[in-house]
């Protein structure tokens, strides 16, 4: 048996320890604690607290690296390592090892590196980056186009990684692998579609990508196809782009083309050119009512100044003689000259092919026709549009409400 003074001691001794695992534990959170708040902006003093801390290492080699000197370069290495054995395969480490490799001309040894940065963590962009670039230099279009994909996912980068897209346009096997990719409907498809529109590289290899992909299961949605459109009618390309909106058109729809498109409303609009383009102005609300019989084309002003001509329709008339019609009200609409329609050459957009009268006051529902010509020659397309012909500022003065319905245009003999 022990004695009682014995039994004491003992029981202060693990009093002793517990009280020293505590304080023990107590500063383990706080170096971690200190360590995890100054890895990225202080990594020196991270390290102080925890030597081993594997973000501390990686942002410090990575300055030691963008130093530059050899004895940097080598300080780097020497920290990317310590990061690895703290935490194996630690992406950013291996991706900073690559780094160098490749700025000492070891390609192998930099692709090897990245490649396992870009395996062990799919969000890093400089190893996803540096495998896309070399996929592109060897012409491994699948294994680009992953890492592109995998770019795209991590961050908005479209703008940097279109230009490099020619690789794949310029290539049979290129194009297929990116219009897979594209088929599979990324988040990124439409910020990227909509940056390669616009700078316009290779319209002929954009083409061939338009076409493959609405060929496919994912055909371009309107809103991919809008940018892609314009461009092609703002460089002149007005067939072509005629073309591809009509491949575009369901076939019930392409069954029952007219002269209009749209013209009674039936269908949802797509803002996309050729159908119905309702932009939104200060001072007027335009809209559509849906009836049982006819859907109405309604636009209201507010009694404000107003420039309006937000109404409009991209036509294609072949030359010949054609009657626009339609029917018309208006309920107390105030202006000193009132709203017509007017359809003209886009080549020559003050002169008119042909004009509907003037409508204001209160006109309960009535007929229109207005008849017109197009030309052999300088009139490739037309522009149909609702306007507020006013010659000084006052007469754009305007409040009440302007209804259309039933538009058409017909071929005349």
């Amino acid at each position: 048996m022990l004695g009682r003074d014995t039994l004491g001691i003992v029981s202060c001794a693990r009093v002793l320890m517990l009280a020293l695992c505590a304080a023990f534990l107590a500063w383990c959170i706080a170096a971690k604690t200190v360590s995890d708040h100054y890895a990225r902006s202080d990594p020196e003093v991270a390290l102080s607290w925890d030597s081993a801390h594997p973000v501390a290492l990686v942002n410090l080699a990575e300055r030691r690296r963008k130093a530059g000197t050899p004895d940097d370069l080598l300080e780097a290495v020497r920290l990317a390592k310590r990061a690895i054995v703290s935490e194996p395969l630690a992406p950013n480490a291996l991706a900073i090892l690559g780094t160098i490799a490749a700025g000492e001309g070891d390609g192998t040894k930099a692709e090897a590196l990245m490649t396992l940065a870009a395996t062990r963590a799919p969000r890093h962009l400089l190893p996803q980056a540096y495998v896309y670039a070399v996929s592109l230099q060897n012409r491994d279009y699948r294994r680009a186009a992953s890492a592109l994909d995998a770019m795209l996912r991590v961050r908005s980068v479209e703008g940097e990684v279109s230009p490099t897209l020619q690789a794949f346009l310029g290539d049979p096997g290129g194009s297929e692998e990116l219009t897979r990719l594209l088929a599979s409907d990324p988040p990124w498809r439409l910020g990227l579609m909509d940056d390669l529109f616009k700078r316009w590289r290779d319209p002929d290899g954009l083409a061939r990508l338009v076409g493959m992909l609405n060929a496919g299961p994912t055909p371009l949605r309107s809103e991919e196809l809008r940018p892609y459109l314009s461009k092609l009618i703002e460089v002149g390309r007005l067939e072509q782009a005629y073309l591809t909106w009509l491949q575009h058109l369901p076939p019930d729809r392409l069954s029952q083309l007219t002269h209009l498109y749209n013209g009674r409303f039936q269908y949802e609009l797509s803002n996309l050119p050729f159908d119905w383009s309702m932009q939104p102005v200060r001072g007027a609300a335009v809209d559509l009512a849906r009836g049982a019989q006819d859907t109405v084309l309604r636009v209201g002003f507010s009694g404000t100044r107003v420039p309006f001509r937000h109404v409009s329709h991209l036509l294609v008339l072949p030359p010949g003689n054609y009657r626009f019609t339609g029917s018309v009200k208006a309920d107390r609409l105030q202006n000193e000259r009132g709203l017509r329609w007017r359809i003209f050459c886009i080549e020559n957009p003050e002169a008119s092919l042909g004009e509907t009268d003037l409508v204001a006051g209160n006109v309960p529902w009535r007929n229109f026709q207005v008849d017109f010509s197009v030309p052999t020659s300088a009139c490739r397309a037309q522009n149909l549009i609702l306007e507020l012909p006013a010659r000084v500022a006052l007469e754009q003065q305007v409040s009440g409400l302007i209804s259309y319905a039933a538009l058409d245009i017909q071929k005349r003999l």
